[in-house]
């Protein structure tokens, strides 16, 4: 054979490869590639493992596809195998960017989150204005009475006066008139008359008498009288005076006595006299 059927040859072997497997795809129908004829209307091309074959004829070129499982080549026909798809290629270059899509439609709102950690305290805000006082509430129940208060001291009492009437005086301290008073400084003066009844025909005699001022059992002040009387129912004027003081949260009595210091024949008694007792602050 030579070179010009060889080459010949070779180039209708490649067209009908390309042809038969056309056909493979197609399902069936005949396509002549150059002078060949394939045929592949059998049920086995291609087979279950999707390879088609087919014998090529040497001497005129011609390929055709045979079933695997009823046929074969024949002595001047070469057996040929090929995939029906072919062996995936490289890999193609990366194309260019496209063009930024239009902007989506906005979606749905998503669940709530988990809450954040705790934030630092902020800053100091600044005093708001002062609101406008508010109106007087409801007034409340009576609070339950509180206890007894202990009793302050005393107030100024003023000037206290006592009259007495007239009486026998006798040898011994005779109380005459009195008055209490509380806490406080005092002044007392006790105005009176002592007075003599002379028997008849007695003449002049002298008579010593005596008065005196006490707060309670205490000497304050006191008066003697060492008088001569010349005639019956003879008058002695008497002013005793004295001072007193009482502590906070007492009292003292006031009075005045009066009695004779000779005995005799004759009678001593008080006519009406007063005892006068005035508050003094810081008297003492």
């Amino acid at each position: 054979m030579d070179r010009t059927r060889t080459a010949r040859i070779g180039r209708r072997l490649a067209a009908v490869v390309a042809g038969l497997a056309l056909v493979a795809a197609g399902g069936g129908a005949s396509v002549a590639a150059g002078s060949a004829r394939i045929d592949a209307g059998h049920a086995g091309i291609p087979d279950a493992q999707g390879h088609v074959h087919g014998c090529f004829n040497t001497t005129t070129g011609a390929l055709r596809a045979i079933d695997m499982g009823r046929q074969g080549c024949y002595s001047n026909e070469t057996w040929l195998s090929w995939n029906v798809k072919g062996q995936k290629g490289d890999t193609g270059a990366k194309g260019t960017t496209g063009a930024t899509g239009a902007t989506g439609a906005t979606g749905g709102t998503g669940p709530a989150g988990s809450p954040g950690p705790q934030g630092d305290p902020g800053p100091q805000g600044t005093p708001g204005a002062p609101g406008s006082p508010g109106g007087p509430g409801t007034q409340g129940p009576p609070g339950p009475a509180g206890p007894q208060g202990a009793t302050g001291p005393g107030g100024p009492s003023g000037v206290r006066i006592v009259s007495f009437p007239n009486s026998l005086v006798s040898f011994q301290p005779t109380l005459l008139g009195s008055t209490v008073v509380g806490p406080g400084s005092y002044l007392a003066i006790a105005n009176l008359r002592i007075s003599f009844d002379l028997e008849s025909g007695e003449g002049e005699s002298m008579i010593e008498t005596a008065c005196e001022l006490r707060s309670g059992s205490d000497f304050i002040g006191s008066q003697g009288s060492f008088d001569y009387i010349d005639s019956e129912n003879g008058l002695v004027p008497m002013t005793v005076t004295g001072g007193v003081f009482v502590p906070a949260g007492e009292t003292r009595t006031v009075g005045i006595y009066c009695w004779g210091i000779d005995s005799g024949p004759w009678l001593i008694g008080s006519s009406a006299g007063q005892l006068i007792v005035e508050q003094h602050g810081g008297f003492f």
